[in-house]
């Protein structure tokens, strides 16, 4: 920025001239933020973990103080266990809608009860009677 005092005999004032920054200076300025916002990220991503860690560690402690030698869980561990449940519940899930199902079938009896359904039987059963059942549970 440049300062002057204007030559006018009349009336004497300031002339600013304001020269913009390069492309360039602006991204290295944005750079240069993106760049510790993303080192503050990964260090409070380190910190939260290193927390957890110790967190379970501790839990592990009390509840194993009895048994020899504690369980040491990590949040990868965590993580891990945590995926594994996730599937679980699914089946689970996806068992209990064919065990309504079976069951529904067989009340009705579509299945002569001397015999047990097979996969065909269950895949045979009406598609509505499949929708009442997936609203009920």
């Amino acid at each position: 920025m440049k300062f002057e005092l204007a030559s006018s005999s009349a009336e004497s004032f300031l002339v600013y001239q304001v020269t913009p920054k390069s492309l360039a200076q602006g991204a290295a300025q944005v750079g240069g933020l993106a760049s510790f916002l993303g080192i503050v990220i990964i260090a409070l991503r380190y910190y939260n973990r290193k927390r957890i860690n110790e967190q379970l560690n501790k839990m592990a402690k009390r509840e194993h103080q009895g048994n020899k030698g504690a369980e040491v869980f990590s949040f990868e561990e965590y993580s891990h266990l945590k995926q594994t449940c996730r599937e679980l519940e699914d089946r689970t899930r996806k068992n209990e809608v064919e065990l309504a199902i079976v069951q529904a079938t067989i009340s009705k009896n579509e299945i002569p009860t001397g015999k047990h359904g097979s996969r065909s039987d269950i895949e045979q059963i009406n598609a509505s009677d499949v929708d009442q059942l997936m609203s009920t549970i």
